[in-house]
């Protein structure tokens, strides 16, 4: 579609050289190619990496890598608290304010973090603009489902109402969990159930991986780590180390392991659980885990998942009710090794495919006894199960993906056009 305005507005994204979750930095260009002028709006603090990139303006406008960024002054803040809260409704208060100043665009299409960043929504409708919703996590949904606040609270019916309403109110909506509609149907929202919400508008678009990328970066940047070139079993963890991760059911597994066979446990990550799950291996003697880097750059974990023997999954019970969006299970499908999750998913692509194991494991020697499945499986039915692998990680390559966001454009407009 020629000459439309894009504006993608997350909280959370950053310029692709500090970004964790590479989508936009991925699709804009395809975006680009099919004639739309994009601009990706994000806030100018990047917590991961204590930097922000404002250079002392309000709003700072610069080119990385030819896509545009807004980068918002915000405040500062540490952990997962109040204090991120308050900067995302910061943020989101002060693109309200500044709208006007940056151009008018067609459509905003925001990444929602109900109720903090409503005010994008009044943005979109102050510049007369389209707007399309993109959910990756269901806020506020995830609060009481990892123990932050109960399900009953003030707060969270108000927060509620706020997710019907600007769902109803949106053009579109984007879930790249692939149950969104499985969620809007449970909470009674959808027109069907008495609610406000149009099923015809939600699309499923999950994350994903560029493959040629992926391949490149193994190879420029290999990793000299001697235990991953060591010939044992590897199993190896990255990502968050919160409550909400439940390292330590994969550490209580690691500790049943530890005098049966040689395997090796490599995490990769940082969390508020960190240094606590350190102590319980000093603490029990659990030697066969080793504690790796708080952070790696992107391009340096293609050739760490290739080298490992089985890549983990792993959270709290209760979750991916909707399925799963998790950066890191692209990054694991490119590496072609197969992969565990603790937890059972909905429409998960692990036992829909059969690339590993996708189960409740309640106890570690279950988890445990999950590990040995995999290990102890012969080398031809292993490597036919990395070839599934390897093949699944193509539907998610973000030139699929890419054309996936851009039909969802293109048929809003159609009709809008027909109506």
């Amino acid at each position: 579609m020629p000459d439309k305005k894009i504006w993608i507005v997350n909280f959370h994204t950053a310029p692709p050289e500090y970004a964790l979750n590479q989508r936009y930095a991925k699709i804009v260009p395809q975006f680009q190619k099919a004639g739309y002028q994009v601009t990706v709006i994000s806030s100018s603090f990047l917590r991961r990496h204590s930097k922000d990139l404002s250079e002392g303006k309000s709003y700072n406008a610069r080119s990385f890598d030819g896509i545009p960024y807004l980068l918002i002054k915000t405040k500062p803040y540490k952990g997962n608290g109040l204090g991120r809260m308050f900067a995302i409704f910061l943020f989101s208060l002060r693109l309200l304010f500044i709208s006007k100043k940056y151009g008018v665009p067609d459509m905003i299409y925001h990444n929602l973090h109900v109720p903090f960043d409503v005010p994008v929504y009044f943005a979109a409708k102050r510049l007369r603009a389209n707007y399309i919703a993109e959910v990756w996590d269901l806020w506020p949904e995830f609060f009481p489902r990892t123990g932050l606040i109960r399900k009953n609270h003030l707060f969270m019916k108000i927060a509620y109402s706020f997710e019907r309403w600007i769902y109803a109110k949106s053009n579109a909506i984007v879930f790249t969990l692939e149950g969104g509609k499985d969620y809007i149907i449970e909470k009674k929202w959808d027109k069907a159930n008495g609610g406000s919400v149009d099923l015809n508008k939600i699309h499923y678009v999950n994350n994903g991986i560029d493959l040629n990328q992926f391949e490149a970066d193994k190879i420029n940047f290999p990793n000299e780590d001697l235990l991953l070139k060591d010939d044992s079993f590897k199993v190896v963890y990255v990502g968050s180390m919160h409550k909400a991760n439940d390292v330590l059911q994969l550490i209580k597994a690691a500790e049943v392991l530890k005098s049966k066979t040689v395997i090796h446990f490599i995490l990769y990550g940082d969390g508020s659980e960190r240094d606590s799950l350190i102590a319980y291996c000093h603490q029990h003697q659990i030697d066969n885990v080793t504690f790796k880097e708080k952070y790696l750059p992107f391009h340096q974990l293609p050739s760490i998942l290739c080298k490992s023997s089985l890549n983990i999954m792993n959270y709290q019970k209760d979750f991916g009710d909707y399925g799963v969006s998790a950066g890191k299970l692209f990054l694991y499908l490119a590496a072609g090794k197969p992969i565990l999750s603790n937890v059972e998913v909905n429409y998960c692509v692990i036992k829909k495919h059969n690339l590993g194991i996708s189960e409740d494991l309640n106890s570690p020697a279950a988890y445990a006894d999950a590990i040995l499945k995999i290990k102890d499986l012969n080398h031809e039915v292993y490597d036919e199960m990395c070839a599934r692998v390897k093949d699944v990680a193509k539907e998610f390559d973000y030139s699929n993906l890419s054309q996936k966001l851009i039909d969802v454009f293109v048929n809003f407009e159609n009709n809008e056009t027909h109506n």
